[in-house]
């Protein structure tokens, strides 16, 4: 899935839900329908968003993720204002040359965002293991890694958006989501 693919979803999803919205709106104006009416479709449009977040966020499989551990070296921490209404309202991007299976060097970025408490063991020369996905410059910590505390996971590269998680958790949440096979 590309990021034009997942972009068209997003556009698809998004002008049936602004259809609902105009339909709902246009009920409440034409036909005079009363409050009660109003919050019963406020209720449905509410309900449609949480089943949007569900389909797009959870249940969509990500990308396709090479499980093969590669060995990863820390280059650099980088700081990226973040998209979202967050505080602190930016988050550090660790850098990595991953090397592939046939020996030669990949730039990438981690797609985990390590928490505050753990950056500290991210310094420029420290070795990873990590996943890369097929078709981005993105690398995940393998299992092995489940001790680092993350907050949450950039994924812009390949799905599109960054997911934030409100609390630091060890593990990757990531890895525990389904995966494209292509």
């Amino acid at each position: 899935m590309t990021e034009d693919d997942v972009r068209s979803l997003w556009h698809r999803a998004w002008f049936g839900y602004l259809l609902l919205l105009a339909v709902i709106g246009f009920g409440v104006s034409r036909f005079g329908v009363t409050l009660t009416s109003f919050g019963w479709g406020l209720i449905v449009v509410i309900l449609l968003s949480a089943g949007y977040w569900l389909l797009f966020v959870r249940l969509l499989p990500l990308p396709h993720l090479v499980r093969e551990e590669r060995d990863a070296v820390v280059t650099g921490l980088r700081r990226e204002e973040a998209d979202e209404d967050t505080t602190p309202g930016y988050y550090m991007v660790v850098d990595l040359t991953v090397t592939r299976a046939d020996g030669s060097e990949l730039n990438a970025e981690l797609a985990d965002l390590i928490a505050d408490r753990d950056l500290g063991r991210f310094a420029v020369g420290t070795q990873w293991k990590v996943y890369l996905f097929r078709d981005a410059e993105l690398a995940v910590l393998t299992e092995r890694h489940d001790d680092v505390w993350r907050h949450g996971h950039v994924l812009q590269r390949v799905i599109g958006w960054t997911v934030m998680g409100a609390r630091p958790q060890q593990g990757s949440t990531i890895l525990t989501r389904r995966f494209r096979i292509d």
